[in-house]
């Protein structure tokens, strides 16, 4: 590329890698948020996030997904921050009949990708405080884990601008026909020039851009759910509990082992309502709690007093 400045909108964790590798090839990079990286109201924010690399059929995904494990765990080791990757393993559960986990088991088989591929037997030897339906199987990925977002997100941004990159906090204009301007403006007056414009904005597209994304990007909001572990789980050794996909169950459940004190997390790999990330409420009603509750009751027999 002949044009050497880049502009960033967004600095969550799609836009902190492109600030850093644009900044690292040489690049004079801009990149820009309104709250700040991994911020709260962001899809990068919370103290956990899953990486695995099983998506069913979907090899693309798969070999995305290990490229991404193998970019944190050396940058991870570079900043001297390895313990923002945990190794949990992850454990994803299908019905034995569902084709998605198998064909998940062949391009781990054709790609040599380390796993193993459990019944219900040797799911009961890993997990032994889950109860899991009898016709079910697992593929076990035991060199994935969990990543601590906020703080891997923000030592990106750390590292970009340390490695030249300017980091500017401020809110985006909607740019309107971004092709025929060299700039954008920032709220508080100020203007951002550059070669190159990249919006890495996630829930925040459809404003920056109404007319082409307001009726094909529609953010929802899915919430997350952190219980207080059964005191007996750390005497029993369920402590080292993987991270687990439960696709055995309609409503996909997915949860997490007790890191650092923060609880037994859960959500649902599901749409939920439309949601403004500015001014949505992030209230929980008692109905979802009581979702969430039942669903770990039934998959822990431990946790039936789950609160």
């Amino acid at each position: 590329m002949s044009r050497k400045r880049i502009a960033v909108v967004g600095a969550g964790a799609f836009g902190s890698w492109i600030a850093l590798s644009a900044v690292r090839a040489g690049f004079e990079t801009t990149l820009i948020d309104q709250y700040g990286p991994a911020n709260e109201l962001s899809s990068s924010a919370g103290s956990s996030r899953i990486i695995r690399r099983a998506y069913g059929a979907d090899e693309i995904y798969t070999l995305f997904a290990q490229r991404s494990l193998e970019l944190w765990l050396a940058f991870l080791a570079e900043e001297n921050r390895s313990h923002c990757f945990r190794r949990t393993g992850v454990l994803w559960l299908a019905n034995g009949s569902d084709p998605s986990i198998h064909a998940a088991r062949g391009i781990f088989e054709r790609r040599k990708l380390p796993h193993e591929f459990l019944d219900r037997r040797a799911i009961r030897e890993l997990c032994p405080v889950m109860d899991v339906p009898a016709e079910s199987v697992a593929l076990f990925e035991s060199d994935c884990g969990a990543l601590i977002a906020d703080e891997s997100v923000r030592t990106v941004v750390e590292s970009a601008v340390r490695n030249g990159a300017r980091y500017v906090k401020g809110e985006v204009k909607p740019p309107g026909d971004i092709a025929s301007r060299p700039s954008l403006e920032i709220q508080n007056g100020d203007s951002i020039e550059a070669d190159v414009f990249v919006f890495a904005c996630g829930s925040w597209l459809p404003k920056l851009f109404p007319e082409a994304l307001a009726t094909t990007i529609f953010p929802t909001r899915q919430i997350v759910f952190y219980f207080e572990p059964p005191a007996e789980w750390a005497r029993s050794g369920a402590a080292s509990l993987p991270i687990w996909v439960d696709q055995t169950h309609p409503a996909i459940p997915y949860g997490f082992p007790d890191i650092d004190g923060a609880g037994i997390k859960v959500g649902f790999h599901r749409t939920g309502p439309i949601f403004d990330p500015d001014s949505g409420t992030r209230a929980v009603g008692y109905e979802h709690i009581t979702e969430a509750a039942e669903y770990l009751q039934l998959r822990f027999p431990a946790m039936r007093d789950a609160v």
